[in-house]
C-alpha cells in the first residue's frame, strides 16, 4: 500500500560509533550484537554471535545507536559543478563535478542525559575537553541514519516488518557545530549540524552503509576467505527510552538549572580561592539577576582536505581557532558600580559552570547532576541592556573561550554528567 505521509510517529534517528566504515551491528543493552549478517551472504541472521569465524566477529567493534528525544531533523544535499566551455560556443559544453558534493543533516532534540552527546562523539567525563576525542580522531566520523516505519505504525518498539522501510543515510559524517540552550519556561534543548560525504537512500532495515571509500568513490568491501562483500549495517528497533534508571528520565527542566561563575587567577590556571560567584564586572549583578536563558555553542568548520586521484574529499579536518561562545538573558535587579575602563584594566577569565540536576519528586530529593557543561578561562565581551513600557530591565551578556589541545584542562569546554547505566 503506497505511504500517503511520513509524520514523526514513525521515524527515528541514530548513529554509528567511529569508524564510518566497516560493518554496523545494531548493539542490545549488553553490548552483544542483536542481529548478526552472515560472513557469506549478508543476509539477517538470527540472535546472538552466529559464527565463529574469528575474522569476522573481529569487525564487531561498530554498532548503531538510537539518539533520544528528537525533536526535529533536516538533511539536504548539494551539488557544484564547474563549466566547461570553449572560444567558438556560446553555450557550456558540459558542467563537471569537480568538487565534493556536501549531504548534511542538522537535528534537535530535548536533554534528558548525555547519552546523545556521548554517542556524538563528545568525552562526557569532564577529565578533558569535550572536543578531546574529535582533535584526536578517535570520535570524528561517523554514519548517521533516519529510520522511516510504515505509516501508522510507531517506531517504537516495531521490528515486525521489514517491508514499506526507509532508511536514509549519511555516509563519513563530520559534526560541524554543536549547541546547548536552555529557557525559563521551555525544556533545554541541544542543535547538532553534520557534513558528509554521501547519503543513501534505502527500503530495507538492513542494508550497505552510506559510507564511502574517497579515492574512488565507492561503498567499502570486506574481503575474506568467502569473497568481497560491501560493508552492511543493522538498525534495531526504536526504544522510549536508552536505558533505566536516570537514562530513563524523560526530560531536564528549567527549574532544576543553576548557573554559576567564578573568577579565575591571572595566568588562567585555576579559580581563585576566594571566588564567590559574583560577576563584578561594572552593570549587571549575576547574584542579584534572574537568569533567564543560557546558550552554549560552537562552530566546527571544517575544510575538504582533496588529494590527486581521489575523487572525494580524504578527510573533513576542523579549521582552528574554534570558539566557545555563551550568552545568558537576565531580568536586572541591582547593578554594580565602577567604570567600562576597569574591564580593560583587570581583564579577568572567568569559569561558567551551568548544571543541569535531575527532577525531584516527593520520594526522591536528590541533587544528581545528570548534565554539567563548563566554559574555563572564558572572556567577558560585553552586556546590552533593554528598558521598554510593560517590561522588565533585561540584558545581555556574552562570553567566548577557546578550544585548546586534547589535554588542555585550563580553558575549553568541559561536560561532565550521566551518559551510561
Amino acid at each position: 500500500m503506497a505511504r500517503t505521509r511520513t509524520n514523526f510517529q514513525v521515524q527515528a534517528l541514530y548513529v554509528s560509533t567511529s569508524p564510518a566504515t566497516g560493518t554496523m551491528f545494531s548493539y542490545g543493552p549488553t553490548g552483544v550484537p542483536t542481529y548478526i549478517l552472515s560472513e557469506a551472504t549478508g543476509y539477517l541472521g538470527s540472535t546472538g554471535i552466529a559464527t565463529s569465524n574469528a575474522v569476522f566477529q573481529s569487525q564487531l567493534t561498530t554498532g548503531i545507536y538510537q539518539l533520544n528525544r528528537i525533536q526535529s531533523a533536516g538533511y539536504n544535499f548539494s551539488v557544484s559543478r564547474t563549466p566547461v566551455q570553449q572560444f567558438g560556443q556560446l553555450n557550456a559544453i558540459d558542467y563537471v563535478i569537480m568538487n565534493s558534493p556536501v549531504a548534511a543533516l542538522n537535528f534537535n532534540y530535548i536533554q534528558s542525559s548525555l547519552w546523545n552527546e556521548k554517542k556524538l562523539g563528545l568525552v562526557c567525563d569532564g577529565s578533558v575537553g569535550a572536543l578531546s576525542g574529535i582533535l584526536n580522531k578517535t570520535e570524528d566520523e561517523k554514519n548517521y541514519f533516519l529510520l522511516t516505519d510504515p505509516e501508522g505504525q510507531d517506531a517504537v518498539g516495531n521490528l515486525t516488518s521489514n517491508s514499506n522501510v526507509a532508511v536514509m543515510g549519511i555516509g563519513n559524517g563530520f559534526m560541524t557545530s554543536y549547541s546547548t540552550q536552555g529557557s525559563v519556561g521551555n525544556f533545554p534543548t541541544v542543535s547538532v549540524n553534520v557534513e558528509g560525504l554521501n547519503m543513501s537512500f534505502q527500503s530495507t532495515r538492513s542494508g550497505i552503509t552510506p559510507a564511502l571509500n574517497p579515492v574512488n568513490g565507492r561503498v567499502w568491501n570486506v574481503t575474506n576467505s568467502n569473497g568481497t562483500f560491501p560493508f552492511r549495517y543493522v538498525i534495531p528497533a526504536a526504544a522510549t527510552d536508552i536505558g533505566t534508571g536516570n537514562l530513563a528520565i524523560s526530560a531536564l527542566r528549567p527549574g532544576d538549572i543553576t548557573v554559576t561563575l567564578y573568577k579565575r587567577d591571572a595566568e588562567g590556571e585555576g579559580i581563585l580561592t576566594n571566588a564567590t560567584g559574583v560577576f563584578d564586572v561594572p552593570g549587571v549583578m549575576i547574584s542579584d539577576a534572574k537568569i533567564q536563558s543560557y546558550n552554549i555553542g560552537f562552530d566546527l568548520s571544517r575544510e575538504a582536505i582533496q588529494q590527486l586521484g581521489s575523487r572525494f574529499a580524504i578527510s573533513r579536518e576542523p579549521n582552528f581557532p574554534v570558539s566557545i561562545s555563551m550568552s545568558l538573558e537576565a531580568i536586572v535587579g541591582d547593578l554594580t558600580t565602577g567604570n567600562l575602563s576597569d574591564i580593560i584594566n583587570c581583564d579577568d577569565a572567568y569559569d561558567i559552570t551551568v548544571k543541569l540536576n535531575k527532577p525531584q519528586t516527593c520520594t526522591d530529593f536528590s541533587n544528581v547532576t545528570i548534565a554539567q557543561y563548563n566554559i574555563r578561562n572564558a572572556k567577558f565581551n560585553g552586556v546590552s541592556y533593554s528598558d521598554s513600557i510593560g517590561s522588565n530591565r533585561s540584558a545581555s551578556l556574552n562570553f567566548t573561550s577557546e578550544i585548546g589541545g586534547p589535554s588542555t584542562t585550563t580553558a575549553g569546554l568541559f561536560i561532565s554528567g550521566i551518559y551510561s547505566n
